[in-house]
């Protein structure tokens, strides 16, 4: 029940806070994308969102998301907009609809589509454009990072880690990536393959940075008793409150220099 409430009070907070908008873009020929856009009013930047899982999250034209609302980029996309930022929220292209898009997110055409919602939200704004992903939703970004070198992002954001599963055959291609990168981990003594960590890969970004979060535990309580913490319940604010924070600080530094 605490659940429900939360994603709805997250829902509300969502009309409240943000002008939202569907939109949906050519990319290969006869496919189109569909995006759902949520802008604050004073921007500081803009965050596209790839959601976890290999299904399309069919956003239908009124805002709503027929799969995985409560996933975490997708529970977490009010605070991201309360912090400061517009989200975008990639649903699945429109030939992959009913298709797995476990294979497609290391794809050429995936590719090409990413170019496609990177060129389609620059024609209207000079605000810097950082990719976020959650565990599936990772490759997604590292495709970005690795082959869209002209005109892609400024920068990433992974969190659930980087494993042979969320980031697939390009976990091995992350010397190639020179974008300013942050990764959140979680620290989780009682689940090991909660803790991996692959920064020492992004050798040749021009930043790399991982931050944890973890959950709080009384003293006289045995953590394990809590569930491994993939999809961050409970962490939502403290996943939030660092990723933007980083973001934002990483912005004002570039100012400068």
């Amino acid at each position: 029940m605490k659940f429900i409430l939360f994603i709805f009070g997250m829902l509300c907070a969502t009309q409240l806070l943000a002008a939202s908008e569907v939109k949906d873009i050519p990319t290969r020929t006869g496919v189109m994308q569909r995006l759902l856009i949520l802008k604050p009013e004073q921007p500081a930047a803009i965050l596209v969102m790839f959601a976890g899982g290999n299904h399309a999250l069919g956003i239908r034209q009124d805002g709503g998301i027929t799969w995985g609302s409560a996933s975490l980029l997708l529970r977490t996309s009010p605070l991201f907009v309360h912090s400061g930022f517009t989200v975008v929220i990639v649903d699945a292209p429109s030939d992959y609809q009913a298709e797995s898009l476990g294979n497609f997110r290391e794809s050429g055409e995936h590719t090409r589509d990413l170019a496609a919602i990177l060129a389609f939200l620059r024609k209207d704004t000079t605000l810097p454009i950082w990719l976020i992903g959650t565990s599936s939703g990772t490759t997604s970004v590292l495709n970005a990072a690795i082959y869209l070198q002209q005109n892609g992002a400024d920068g990433i954001v992974l969190t659930s880690g980087i494993s042979a599963e969320s980031g697939g055959a390009l976990i091995t291609q992350l010397a190639k990536i020179r974008l300013p990168t942050l990764s959140i981990r979680k620290v989780d003594p009682c689940h090991p393959a909660e803790n991996s960590s692959h920064m020492s890969a992004f050798k040749n970004s021009s930043r790399a940075e991982e931050l944890t979060v973890q959950n709080p535990v009384a003293v006289d309580t045995d953590p394990c008793r809590t569930p491994p913490t993939h999809g961050y319940l409970g962490l939502e604010n403290q996943l939030v409150s660092k990723v933007s924070g980083w973001i934002k600080a990483f912005l004002q530094h570039k100012k400068f220099i």
